[in-house]
């Protein structure tokens, strides 16, 4: 029997097609396919005709085109569905660091402000509650009942530290050791997330660095999200993943039993079907 995986996103999508399916074997029986726009196509996410795609006509012929089914999104064909990317990534706690101390980080010497973790934190919420990710988590929402996991969008790959106003950036914050300050408040989202009714993936631990950069590694050679596959980015792209970190998270998120868990006619232990 085969189970369905419906994969939603920006350009992220590219790195968990790249990486699809699974060595494991603990999604032999589930077919994926792999939807999205460029930037910020999915803003216009919403209902046509009873499928699901962006309202813009240019993003709508993008997200058609690289679709896998070469359609809009019929949601009552999936069991589960994964929301990738889309700008949903703490960058402000990021950007803002050097300025704003709170009783949990360790920038009190240096920032210019004091100011309470709850504050820092609603000023993100701020900027992700109206943005991309829960546009398109909450209008597929209103047309299924299935699981839809929510993943954060990767850290920036570290050589970032190559980049002088990147590196700037993100000195202070590596230097005091706050990436776990980070990381506490994207902990909290998860929690409201839940409370909407989503559920949420991270990348794995072992791509990270330093709390908050992805492992250089992870992103050398990733491609454009295109039609067919794309050319290789550049080599100082920090933003996105390639083939090795897609099949990663797959692996992680399947083994871990949160994404396993939308799937229950999956036989019940895929280690032993790689074994055998």
């Amino acid at each position: 029997m085969t189970s369905h995986l419906c994969v939603i996103g920006n350009s992220h999508v590219a790195a968990l097609k790249d990486g699809w399916p699974p060595l494991t074997g603990f999604a032999d029986h589930v077919h994926a396919d792999f939807f999205g726009c460029l930037k910020d196509g999915m803003k216009s996410f919403g209902e046509i005709e009873g499928k699901l795609g962006p309202l813009d006509p240019e993003a709508a012929a993008f997200f058609k085109g690289i679709a896998t089914t070469g359609d809009f999104v019929e949601a009552d064909r999936y069991e589960a569905f994964v929301l990738t990317g889309m700008k949903f990534f703490p960058n402000n706690l990021i950007r803002d660091y050097a300025n704003f101390a709170t009783p949990s980080t360790h920038n009190h010497e240096t920032a210019r402000n004091f100011v309470s973790d709850a504050t820092l934190e609603e000023a993100l919420w701020d900027e992700l509650k109206s943005g991309m990710m829960l546009h398109t988590a909450r209008t597929l929402r209103a047309h299924t009942n299935a699981p839809i996991f929510i993943v954060w969008q990767p850290f920036l790959s570290e050589v970032l530290t190559q980049i002088e106003w990147r590196e700037a950036m993100y000195r202070p914050l590596i230097a005091a050791g706050d990436g776990a300050f980070v990381q506490k408040i994207m902990d909290n989202f998860d929690a409201r997330l839940e409370a909407e009714g989503f559920q949420v993936l991270r990348q794995p631990k072992e791509t990270i660095v330093d709390g908050v950069m992805t492992r250089k590694s992870f992103a050398e050679g990733s491609k454009q999200f295109r039609k067919g596959g794309g050319a290789e980015h550049r080599a100082l792209d920090v933003f996105h993943m390639n083939a090795d970190f897609g099949r990663l998270c797959w692996e992680t998120w399947f083994a871990e039993g949160a994404l396993r868990s939308a799937f229950p006619a999956l036989p019940s232990d895929g280690a032993k079907q790689v074994a055998a």
